[in-house]
């Protein structure tokens, strides 16, 4: 099996792929043509498996703030919030992303975090509290 050892994403010329080139441990490179509306289940199969390798070496979970700084983000074009049908805990946040979505479980425990998280970011620094 190989390691991969680099990565670069970014649509294809004409917009109908998101084009992705993984270069290996063995210096060979593969390029991939993903389609859009395949993104939401690649995304949440990666994440998903992130946490299951997190549980099979028995990782221990990092907080927020132990995490390196890193301003790695994608822009989402909306947002927007929902019950997990079959799971009585549980919400999911709905990131939309041109063709695709991505949905994002929650324990409805954190509310009072997400909430105040929220808030803060909304407040305007320039008007007096």
């Amino acid at each position: 099996m190989i390691t991969v050892t680099g990565f670069n994403v970014g649509p294809t010329v004409d917009g109908k792929f998101v084009g992705l080139k993984v270069t290996g441990s063995d210096g060979n490179e593969e390029r991939l043509q993903i389609p859009p509306e395949s993104i939401e289940a690649l995304v949440v199969g990666l994440l998903g498996s992130v946490a299951s390798c997190a549980d099979l070496t028995q990782s221990k979970l990092k907080k927020l703030s132990e995490m390196k700084d890193r301003s790695i983000y994608a822009m989402a074009r909306g947002v927007g919030a929902q019950d997990v049908a079959g799971r009585q805990n549980t919400f999911a946040l709905n990131f939309l992303f041109g063709q695709t979505r991505l949905a994002i479980g929650l324990s409805k425990d954190v509310l009072p975090q997400l909430g105040s998280a929220l808030l803060a970011a909304s407040a305007d620094s320039s008007k007096p509290q």
